[in-house]
């Protein structure tokens, strides 16, 4: 049987740098957390499903800013889209298991897609391997 799953899921990843100048060497850290909303079109297959969707990436609070730029914070809380597909597993009817891959849009069609009068910035993110603990209401 088909299915529609909409979700709401919040990440957070972390990223360190080597910041080096004349005179000194440093480490720094840099958070981020977003609130991802992927909407997948699945397919059961016993207790086995598939499926695979579109996901909204929405930032969330904002970290210290390791570029000086204006525009920064702009671009910072613009949404960005992408996608999800992956395959999981229902347990006892009510707890459901997901292994996943979330993939950017940006590599096969540019930074942004215009529809009719509405620009949507696509996620340029980093590709991520998600697995997923979910309560079936």
């Amino acid at each position: 049987s088909f299915f529609i799953q909409p979700e709401l899921m919040l990440a957070s990843n972390s990223y360190e740098y080597n910041v080096t100048t004349s005179t000194s060497s440093d480490f720094l850290t840099q958070k981020f957390t977003r609130l991802e909303i992927p909407v997948l079109l699945g397919v059961k297959l016993g207790p086995l499903h598939l499926n695979v969707g579109p996901s909204a990436n929405i930032q969330i609070g904002s970290p210290e800013a390791l570029i000086d730029h204006p525009d920064f914070g702009e671009l910072y809380r613009s949404a960005t889209y992408g996608y999800q597909a992956g395959l999981g597993v229902d347990l006892f009817k009510r707890l459901v298991i997901d292994a996943r891959y979330s993939g950017s849009l940006s590599d096969k069609f540019g930074e942004s897609v215009t529809l009719g009068s509405q620009t949507f910035n696509l996620d340029s993110r980093q590709p991520s391997f998600i697995i997923s603990l979910g309560i079936m209401f």
